[in-house]
C-alpha cells in the first residue's frame, strides 16, 4: 500500500500538469505550430529503403571470365621467357665449370674460368630476384585490374536490380580429402545463399 502511494504521489503532479505554451511557438494559419520566423512545416524523413542482398562467387568468375585467361596467359609466356633468359646464364656458368674442370688449380686460367662462374652466378641470381619481384607487382597489378573491371559490371548489375548489398560466395566444394577447402569453408561470411 505503502509502495501505491508513493508511486501516486510522483505520477500524479506529472499526469495533472497541463503543457504550458512556449512563447517562441505559435500556431500558423495551417493548423500547426512553428518556431520563431520558420514558416513552413518540418517534413517528415523518409523511410530507409530495405536491404536487399545478392550473392557473387568471385572464384567462378574468375574461372570464366576470358580476360582473365587471356591475361594469365600472357603471364605465363613472360615467366617462360624470363625462365630462359636465366637458363642461358646457367648453361654458360655449366660450360665453364666443364672448362674449370679440365684446367689445373692455381694457373691463370683456372683462376679466369673461375671468376667467370662467380660472375654468371651473381648475374643469375640478381636477375632471378629482379624478375620475381617484377612479376609478383605485374601479378598483384593484373588482378587489381580485373578485380575492378568485375566489381563494376557487380554494381551495374546490382544497380539495374535494386540490390544495396552483394555479397561474395564461394561455390568450392569442401572435401575431407583437401583438408584446405574444409578451413576454407569454415571461414566463410556466408553459410547458405
Amino acid at each position: 500500500g505503502l509502495g501505491l502511494a508513493g508511486l501516486a504521489f510522483l505520477v500524479g503532479p506529472t499526469l495533472g500538469q497541463q503543457p504550458q505554451p512556449d512563447g517562441a511557438v505559435r500556431k500558423s494559419s495551417t493548423g500547426s505550430q512553428s518556431t520563431g520566423s520558420q514558416s513552413s512545416t518540418p517534413s517528415k524523413p523518409a523511410p530507409p529503403t530495405p536491404a536487399t542482398f545478392g550473392t557473387v562467387d568471385m572464384t567462378a568468375v574468375f574461372k570464366g571470365y576470358d580476360k582473365v585467361k587471356a591475361s594469365a596467359e600472357e603471364f605465363r609466356a613472360s615467366v617462360e621467357t624470363k625462365k630462359k633468359d636465366l637458363m642461358k646464364f646457367m648453361s654458360e656458368a655449366q660450360q665453364e665449370q666443364e672448362m674449370l674442370a679440365k684446367l689445373a688449380p692455381g694457373t691463370v686460367d683456372y683462376k679466369k674460368h673461375e671468376d667467370r662462374i662467380t660472375q654468371l652466378k651473381a648475374q643469375h641470381e640478381a636477375l632471378r630476384e629482379q624478375s620475381e619481384r617484377e612479376f609478383t607487382l605485374r601479378e598483384a597489378e593484373m588482378l587489381a585490374t580485373l578485380y575492378k573491371e568485375i566489381q563494376a559490371m557487380v554494381s551495374r548489375v546490382a544497380q539495374y536490380r535494386g540490390m544495396t548489398y552483394i555479397m561474395r560466395v564461394s561455390n568450392d566444394p569442401v572435401t575431407g580429402s583437401n583438408p584446405n577447402s574444409a578451413m576454407m569453408a569454415i571461414e566463410r561470411t556466408i553459410v547458405y545463399a
